[in-house]
């Protein structure tokens, strides 16, 4: 009896050492995938992550649209920080990163434990709200620039060495949404490229706009032209009235030739305005 107690110790020792080996593997594993989603700078999601999730929230989306169109919306929001390259410029690249960790910090913060909040790149940073409404997605991002604006301008009054103040620029756009590709054609904004498109229109309409605020993603309906003569009309027109004043001018010289005292000039024209206004009451009597 001891002999198959030892062995039975012995054996569930084994295989808690080997569940703990294989736990231990797992989480390395786990952990490097991480690794490779997560922004190295600002510590959270990266560009890879973004794609993997607009994709799988996308597929989501259409396989929900099906049961119930009026419970699966999603928003992208594209943001930017303003006038970044011209910072970077002035307080050099380190105070530069200090800048994108806290506006990322913040952008987390500040959005919904629902919300994926990655770096897109550079300066520019991308929200996948799931579940909200073009209206949500406005109100968020319009939260989300004041929230940017006042919390790096707090920072910079308790550490001004150290923090910067910064603003942002943002736009969203809503899946489903109507819109035009970058060609021009109508579209339905349906896949998760024109999506981002659409969020990257608003947001450069917002930077159009001023800078430092939040568009929704609209149709852009192009101003209709001035109604006006053609060119070649304009031309002809302007040439015939250029003739008529070189031979305005050329006959004026001729009578002052032909009359040089002015008052025999005054009588010659009051005479031709007399012969002009006969000639009139002869038709018209």
């Amino acid at each position: 009896m001891t002999e198959i107690k030892k062995d039975t110790i012995n054996s569930n020792e084994t295989v808690a050492a080997l569940l703990l080996a294989l736990a231990i593997e797992n989480r390395a594993k786990v952990a490097a995938e991480l690794e490779g989603r997560i922004d190295g700078l600002t510590k959270i999601h990266n560009r890879k992550f973004y794609d993997e999730s607009i994709s799988r929230e996308v597929a989501r989306i259409n396989r929900g649209r099906e049961r119930n169109p009026e419970k699966n919306d999603l928003c992208v929001a594209m943001i930017d920080i303003d006038h970044f390259k011209k910072f970077n410029d002035t307080y050099g690249h380190k105070t530069g990163d200090v800048v994108l960790k806290k506006v990322a910090q913040i952008l987390k913060e500040e959005s919904r434990e629902a919300d994926i909040v990655a770096r897109y790149g550079g300066e520019e940073f991308v929200i996948i709200m799931p579940n909200t409404d073009i209206e949500g997605g406005e109100d968020a991002i319009k939260r989300l620039v004041k929230a940017v604006e006042k919390k790096t301008q707090e920072a910079h009054d308790r550490d001004p060495d150290t923090y910067k103040p910064v603003k942002i620029s943002a736009g969203v756009a809503r899946f489903g949404q109507d819109g035009v590709s970058k060609k021009g054609d109508d579209i339905t904004l349906e896949d998760e490229e024109s999506l981002q498109d659409a969020a990257d229109q608003a947001l450069y309409q917002a930077k159009e706009g001023g800078r430092n605020q939040g568009r929704a993603y609209k149709i852009k309906i192009p101003e209709a032209p001035e109604v006006g003569p053609e060119p070649d009309e304009v031309a002809v027109a302007t040439e015939q009235l250029d003739e008529k004043l070189e031979a305005e001018a050329a006959l004026r010289e001729q009578i002052a030739k032909l009359f040089p005292d002015p008052e025999d000039r005054m009588i010659f024209y009051q005479r031709g305005m007399e012969k002009t206004e006969d000639n009139v009451a002869g038709k018209t009597g």
